[in-house]
This record gives C-alpha cells, structure tokens and sequence, in this order.
C-alpha cells in the first residue's frame, strides 16, 4: 500500500502526524499575509463527506465565497467523471 500513499498524506498513518500537516498550511499563509497576498485552503475529506456534498451546491458556495472561475475548473476538472460508490 505504501506507494499508494503520498508523503503529504499525514493523517491516520503510523508514524505520520496530522498537525505536521496543519504547520505547513500556517507557514505558508504567513509566507502570503507578509508578502501582502491572499489565499484559501480548502480541506475535503472525500471519504466522508463524497456521498453528501450536492455538487451544484458546492459550485453555488464557492461562486459566493469569492471563488475564481480558474478554482472553479479545477474542481469541476477534479470531479469530473467521478461517483459516488
């Protein structure tokens, strides 16, 4: 399974901790904020939440939230031909 499973995958792995993650997202939102930029992170877990999210829905809140229309084809390019098992 191990070359399966990316080094930036740190939850609910032995030896891996999940707030090693949790660093780098502050790290480079400070790295942003000094540099005067923006940014936004979005954490799915798609195990869990895959079969609940209504899609046009999540498109809708995106749009609201100030998503620019190159976020939105990633994330329809990432789900496209995709279903929920």
């Amino acid at each position: 399974m191990a070359p399966c499973i990316g080094a930036e995958q740190t939850a609910l792995l032995t030896g891996r901790d999940i707030r090693d993650s949790l660093t780098e997202v502050f790290v480079v939102l400070a790295e942003l904020a000094a540099q005067g930029g923006g940014g936004a992170v979005v954490l799915l877990d798609i195990a869990k939440v895959y079969d609940t999210v209504d899609r046009d829905f999540l498109f809708t809140v995106m749009t609201e939230m100030g998503a620019s229309e190159g976020m939105l084809r990633w994330v329809r390019l990432l789900l496209r031909d995709t279903r929920a098992s």
